[in-house]
């Protein structure tokens, strides 16, 4: 009884300590693939006026982004990227970079969320320019998404 006390007691110890092993192992693994860049996709304020109603929900700053998900497209296949949160300031908020394999892309669509995941409507998101982007293996770059801040005027 006492031997099954103790290696009971020995893999209470143990098994946490090969779950932090093995999760340090699989941050080390996630390196880049010789065909995967690397790619930040950024918010920078620009406001624009609107003279309709107060809505219930205004922006006041960049830093009340919580995520954003964004949609893409390469050779004709459009992929849907996990939610990615952003970090940043008043002025700029960005994501972590995200792999990719290397290729001509374009953005397809996105949408921005609080911090409380709830849609963000007041940004008037509208593609107005060719929204294409290239990815080189092992290099990062930054895309800046369109995207303007409504402030309502009474």
């Amino acid at each position: 009884m006492k031997k099954a006390k103790s290696i009971l007691w020995f893999m209470a110890i143990l098994m946490p300590l090969m779950s932090l092993l093995s999760s340090c192992d699989k941050e080390n693994n996630e390196r880049l693939s010789p065909t995967q860049g690397e790619i930040s996709f950024q918010f920078i304020l620009t406001k624009t006026y609107d003279y309709s109603l107060p809505r219930p929900y205004t922006l006041n700053n960049l830093l009340e982004i919580g995520s954003v998900i964004v949609t893409i497209e390469k050779d004709g296949v459009r992929k849907t990227l996990q939610s990615l949160p952003v970090k940043g300031n008043e002025e700029v908020v960005s994501t972590p970079y995200v792999a990719l394999e290397e290729g001509d892309y374009k953005l397809i669509s996105y949408r921005a969320f609080d911090k409380n995941a709830t849609l963000i409507d007041v940004l008037d998101i509208t593609l107005e320019r060719n929204n294409d982007f290239v990815i080189k293996a092992g290099e990062k770059c930054e895309y800046e998404l369109p995207t303007k801040v409504k402030q309502v005027l009474s």
